[in-house]
């Protein structure tokens, strides 16, 4: 039976390849595509019901095969061509494809355990197709005591990854992290308002686990003045939390609960303010704010644990619930669950770090 599934995931690859075809000779005004795109279909079909494989598979196939032909031939009569990430989620239902497309923004960690590694094994973990546009590569020096050495990427090369993922592929949601320049700021708000992004989760990557001074000045300026009034989501930890509000220090709940109404009336849509291992309480306790009312979620800390990749984590687990059609407090309430699995399971890289475990959430679920 494995094998079966195997190989009609294998047949599906290639379909989705003739689906998109099938879709251009549509958006022209031309049924073309129209016949070998339901035969297709149809004969996957029938192999799903002759090896008996779950219904869910044949369900899931007609209803997104019949829906992108149908809303694509109305676009194709009237001349326009329509977006549909959302039908090809429903086909990709159908062969086992994560559906869901995210884009990280990020930081390569040499290590392993943050950046845009921790980002797509969370991606990995909640069934999204993780894509990366990398910023900059750090590497941590083993010669002197774990030194952070960072190396940016050229704006150009940046650049270029960005229109490899959002012109010609597409997301679903997307995530910021370490952006080294204001001109890097610049560039991504420029990319949010060309494409119209939506399930924008802005992480102000700001300052480094165990450094509590702000990295790059300039940068962290420019996104507290650009790109706050473009999140969806923000998910500062407290010392980011201080710097966007413009206060001295953000360390108890009730401090917490006044940052993240300053960020909010930046023009964020929700925020989410992570305590984590910064303050001396017992409990690790996460605000999240809509500008009505706030929502406090507070467990115990996990101790000991390797927290190294843990506010990565966090943001790229609410960026995979939007991506798969969750609300942002659902997306937050999976997110807490997740790294609170991964910081259990996490476990030590060598004599000054040690990682998040991302499987975590998946092996304790399916006991």
């Amino acid at each position: 039976m494995q094998e079966i599934e195997s190989a009609v995931r294998d047949l599906g690859g290639s379909a989705m390849q003739g689906i998109d075809h099938a879709v251009k000779g549509l958006n022209s005004g031309t049924l073309e595509g129209t016949l070998p795109f339901i035969i297709g279909v149809l004969i996957l079909v029938v192999v799903v019901k002759c090896f008996s494989l779950p219904f869910r598979l044949i369900w899931n196939g007609i209803c997104g095969a019949v829906a992108l032909w149908f809303i694509n031939l109305i676009g194709g009569f009237l001349g326009f061509g329509l977006k549909i990430t959302v039908i090809k989620a429903l086909i990709a239902g159908f062969f086992g494809i994560p559906g869901c497309l995210a884009v990280i923004l990020w930081e390569l960690y040499a290590s392993g355990g943050a950046g845009m590694e921790a980002d797509l094994k969370t991606f990995q973990e909640l069934d999204v197709y993780g894509m990366t546009a990398l910023t900059v590569i750090v590497a941590q020096n083993p010669h002197k005591d774990w030194d952070h050495e960072i190396f940016p990427i050229g704006l150009d090369v940046v650049e270029k990854q960005i229109e490899t993922i959002v012109a010609g592929i597409g997301i679903d949601a997307m995530k910021t992290g370490m952006l080294g320049s204001s001109e890097l700021v610049e560039l991504v708000a420029r990319t949010i308002d060309r494409f119209k992004l939506c399930n924008v989760v802005i992480d102000p990557v700001m300052v480094c686990k165990g450094v509590d001074v702000i990295m790059v000045p300039e940068a962290a300026a420019a996104i507290k003045t650009v790109l706050m009034q473009r999140a969806d989501v923000v998910t500062p930890n407290t010392i980011e939390a201080a710097y966007l509000a413009d206060m001295e220090k953000v360390e108890t709940l009730d401090e917490i609960k006044e940052a993240a109404g300053r960020i909010k009336e930046l023009g964020a849509g929700y925020v989410v303010i992570k305590s984590g291992s910064r303050n001396d309480s017992r409990e690790a306790v996460d605000v999240l704010y809509d500008g009505r009312e706030f929502t406090i979620a507070s467990a115990p800390k996990i101790e000991p644990c390797y927290n190294h990749g843990a506010g990565c984590t966090y943001s790229a687990a609410i960026t995979a619930g939007l991506a798969n059609g969750l609300s942002v407090r659902e997306a937050v309430e999976l997110a807490k669950k997740f790294v609170a699995a991964a910081l259990r399971g996490s476990f030590k890289l060598n004599e000054y770090s040690g990682a998040t475990n991302h499987c975590a959430y998946r092996l304790e679920n399916n006991k």
